[in-house]
């Protein structure tokens, strides 16, 4: 953020994301419908997600109305965002892709079909559009100005059908799920800087 104040970028080409603070979230992974899942990679962490499995439902057409993971935050971390203004290159990329991956499995095993919805920022919206190859729906009511963006079954299915972006990946609780399986650096580099929403 100081640098971006240095050399006088202009707000409005500032990552959406920078009021976020993680540290105000983790309360909220002591619910048991809430879940914190990060890429921790060379000692440090990439990247950090927190689903919901309660109070949000499909607004498709085919499973309207059922339970589904909705993705309260997503975000890779600082150094991995791309700033042009700065000529700050990513450290790693498919941060995003590997937590969105992660998502759709928890959908699988939840017993929701892969079900996943999320409100994005705009600058995170052709990542989920073209990327993830998510259904957008026009602003409305509750997600204030923000889109919507849901995996169809069919969709998430080809999603996890794609190439895998696999790393280190640990619950936010604390305890490891999962063990190393190769590093960001050398996976598929396709995806701009992701944010799902904002928020305090």
């Amino acid at each position: 953020m100081a640098e971006l104040s240095r050399k006088g970028v202009a707000r409005r080409s500032w990552p959406e994301s920078l009021h976020w603070d993680w540290s105000r979230k983790a309360p909220e992974l002591e619910l048991l419908a809430t879940r914190g899942i990060g890429i921790f990679c060379e000692q440090d962490w990439q990247g950090a997600m927190m689903t919901r499995t309660v109070v949000h439902y499909s607004r498709l057409d085919d499973d309207s109305g059922k339970p589904l993971v909705y993705i309260d935050f997503l975000e890779a971390a600082p150094w991995n965002w791309p700033i042009a203004p700065i000529n700050q290159q990513r450290r790693f990329k498919g941060v995003g892709v590997m937590l969105m991956r992660e998502a759709v499995k928890q959908s699988v095993g939840e017993g929701f079909h892969g079900r996943v919805g999320l409100h994005a920022l705009p600058q995170a919206e052709r990542f989920y559009r073209e990327v993830c190859g998510m259904t957008a729906f026009e602003p409305g009511p509750g997600g204030g100005p923000l889109v919507y963006f849901e995996f169809a079954r069919a969709q998430a299915k080809r999603f996890l059908g794609g190439d895998a972006h696999e790393g280190a990946r640990k619950d936010l609780r604390g305890g490891t799920r999962g063990h190393p399986r190769g590093n960001p650096r050398g996976n598929p580099r396709e995806n701009p800087r992701e944010n799902p929403r904002g928020g305090s």
